[in-house]
């Protein structure tokens, strides 16, 4: 078997990989990873009347040029403006 460098050995610990024993390192195997962050949901948000809409409100499906998906507090960020009808949610 191949020895890995310890650069290599070094970049593997900083991106959560552990080792076997000691320096001399033969094999590696991931640690199971917990994510922290929470998926948030998506608006159809309007870049030219910055209004953004649920992704089923009816102004949202007619919506066909200057609509992006992004997320709503992306959405509040840029200026927008709730739809009257869904309240963009």
């Amino acid at each position: 078997m191949k020895k890995i460098p310890s650069y290599f050995l070094n970049l593997m610990l900083a991106i959560g990989l552990t080792c076997s024993s000691g320096p001399t390192v033969y094999a590696a195997s991931v640690k199971p990873q917990t994510s922290t962050l929470v998926r948030e949901e998506l608006v159809d948000f309007n870049t030219s009347s910055h209004k953004f809409h649920s992704p089923s409100c009816k102004w949202a499906i007619k919506c066909t040029s200057h609509c992006i998906k992004i997320p709503r507090s992306e959405a509040l960020n840029r200026g927008g403006i709730p739809c009257k009808v869904c309240g963009g949610r």
